[in-house]
């Protein structure tokens, strides 16, 4: 088995653990998630003030002393979502590592990552609050933040977000 390009930032206790697709390629040659040119995720989440505004994206393994965690449906490949092939094992991972932290809240870092974790069409998610909850956390599905969804961008379902970790 390939190791983990990123490791999880996964653990009991956290408001909210973020879960993205896989690593994009900067971020796989740094170690540090979401750190590609113009990617849109640590200045949104200084923004939306989950993070201090001195945070910075390298000190990633800091991140549950504000209550938040991180990881991705693929953790061994990376490059464009479109380009991951997602097996059974991946999502059975991602199931097993969010049912035994059990954060208050679930927040994919876009369609694509929900749409594996749920078994279903990206057109068939809506950004925001989802209907249903799993293993008791609070389901939300984010704009991607990154460059090349530039045009999807909807900065309101961060803020809403933030709103509702707020009160978690």
């Amino acid at each position: 088995m390939k190791a983990d390009i990123i490791d999880d930032i996964v653990a009991p206790g956290l408001k909210v653990i973020f879960c993205g697709m896989a690593a994009g390629p900067k971020s796989a040659r740094e170690k540090t998630p979401y750190v590609g040119p113009n990617n849109k995720f640590w200045p949104t989440l200084r923004r939306i003030g989950l993070i201090p505004t001195d945070f910075q994206p390298h000190e990633f393994r800091r991140l549950p002393e504000h209550g938040i965690g991180l990881t991705d449906v693929a953790k061994t490949q990376w490059g464009a979502d479109s380009k991951i092939v997602v097996t059974a094992r991946d999502v059975t991972r991602l199931r097993k590592a969010l049912g035994d932290a059990r954060p208050r809240l679930i927040a994919f870092v876009g369609k694509t990552a929900a749409s594996h974790f749920f078994g279903c069409a990206t057109k068939d998610l809506a950004l925001g609050r989802q209907p249903d909850s799993w293993q008791g956390a609070t389901v939300f599905v984010l704009c991607s933040p990154s460059a090349r969804a530039h045009t999807h961008w909807r900065p309101e379902c961060w803020h809403a977000l933030a709103s509702l970790v707020g009160s978690t």
